[in-house]
């Protein structure tokens, strides 16, 4: 082989390494936006200026409450959505008195079809949303589709609830965020968008619609001044889980878990949300970056030692 070509070789092997090694640089630099900048200083973006109002759905448990807790120490007024009045009662009641912000109920069961969300839509007319959080969802059960009981009743509900919900919701408030242009939507995923799961297929794949959903939304709407974000937490230890255990390092309380949340919006519009839970899906993918790691820095080596070994030259 004559030296051109070596030359022609190794000139790749190098382009290969430095792109490489600038896309981990880059991943590098996004975990030190999203959890050391934004635990320090927070959301990127002035939440308060985006509309005086938040709506959280499935806002009376788990992330959605500890959410609009997050949101109301903003000072952002909070719109509750979800199926329970007393539920809602309260929460607005302690929300009020503790954070000193008003507060809003929207009674809705989001197991029905598109066109009950007249009612949702009457009990936002007339608020400056500015923040949209689809929160709502259904524990993770298990539906085989030729065994479970009430099977039909059960797959309704939970696309539905976990799906529809979020197109749903999105519609209700974006007309009038674009007129206004800006605003932010918050659509809470899940890792198992990633994952593939036997005898839990209907779960997973409306958490993966619920991703690519505000992938699509985000950049048909970049120009309107409307910034999506999909979170896609690992476990969190809410009453959706059936276990009722201490939380840990890896099994967040919703409250620590949005903590970390909120402080990546503005800084990706695609997270984790949560630092160990990205090092956890991370090690998931280990192959996958391992892979890249070892392209970038051998890349070159290998290039240059079989052309020494092999050819001789």
């Amino acid at each position: 082989m004559s030296p051109c070509w070596v030359e022609y070789f190794t000139t790749i092997g190098l382009i290969v390494a430095v792109f490489l090694g600038y896309r981990i640089c880059q991943g590098f630099y996004n975990i030190f936006n999203q959890f050391v900048l934004g635990r320090i200083f927070g959301p990127a973006l002035d939440l308060k200026k985006l509309g005086k109002w938040a709506v959280v759905t499935g806002a009376t448990d788990g992330i959605g409450l500890a959410y609009a807790k997050q949101l109301a120490k903003r000072g952002i007024c909070i719109v509750f959505v979800s199926r329970s009045q007393e539920k809602l009662e309260h929460c607005a009641q302690e929300f009020a008195e503790k954070y000193g912000v008003e507060t809003k109920t929207i009674v809705f069961d989001f197991s029905q079809p598109y066109d009950k969300y007249e009612t949702v839509k009457k009990g936002l007319a007339g608020l400056e949303v500015g923040i949209l959080v689809n929160n709502v969802g259904m524990g993770t059960t298990t539906i085989r589709l030729t065994e479970t009981p009430d099977c039909d009743k059960k797959l309704n509900d939970l696309i539905h609830i976990q799906a529809l919900s979020c197109a749903m919701m999105t519609h209700c408030v974006l007309h009038d965020m674009m007129e206004r242009r800006k605003g932010v939507i918050v659509n809470v995923s899940s890792f198992t968008a990633y994952v593939p799961m036997p005898f839990m297929s209907i779960y997973p794949a409306t958490k993966a619609f619920v991703d690519f959903f505000s992938r699509c939304m985000s950049k048909e709407c970049e120009t309107h001044g409307i910034l999506f974000q999909c979170l896609l937490p690992h476990f969190v230890q809410t009453k959706m889980l059936l276990e009722d255990r201490e939380p840990n390092l890896m099994r967040p309380s919703p409250d620590t878990f949005c903590k970390s949340a909120i402080g990546t919006l503005g800084r990706s519009e695609r997270t984790f949300g949560y630092f160990p839970h990205f090092v956890l899906v991370s090690c998931l993918n280990f192959h996958t970056w391992f892979g890249s790691l070892n392209a970038a820095v051998w890349g070159p080596v290998c290039i240059r030692l079989f052309c020494r070994v092999v050819l001789r030259i």
